[in-house]
């Protein structure tokens, strides 16, 4: 097995669900953190989701005040291959941030 510690980088453009990262396949993902930034003037909805399996779960709703930067993660998130984790907010164009993680892969 091999364990390899990473980081993803996103932005959004729009107001629409956006897939931020993918587990891949052959691979299980221990989330640390999901940063999440706004550079709005004014505070902004921002969703994670995971959808595992077919189904959709919501795992952070919250808004995001005014230039801060918030943990959409507060304890470690494990992803199984094939888990898609999502983002939404309210505002396009002022929500960026980074997922770190340690993908463990095996043959």
């Amino acid at each position: 097995m091999a364990h390899t510690y990473k980081n993803e980088f996103f932005a959004l453009d729009s107001t629409s669900i956006t897939t931020i990262f993918t587990a891949p396949s052959n691979t299980a993902v221990i989330v640390k953190s999901v940063q999440i930034a706004s550079t709005h003037n004014s505070n902004v909805l921002v969703s994670l989701s995971v959808t595992s399996g077919g189904s959709t779960f919501t795992v952070y709703n919250h808004t995001v005040s005014t230039g801060t930067t918030v943990n959409g993660v507060e304890n470690s998130m494990v992803l199984e291959a094939g888990d898609v984790l999502k983002i939404t907010a309210a505002t396009a164009d002022v929500i960026s941030g980074v997922i770190s993680y340690l993908a463990i892969t095996w043959q």
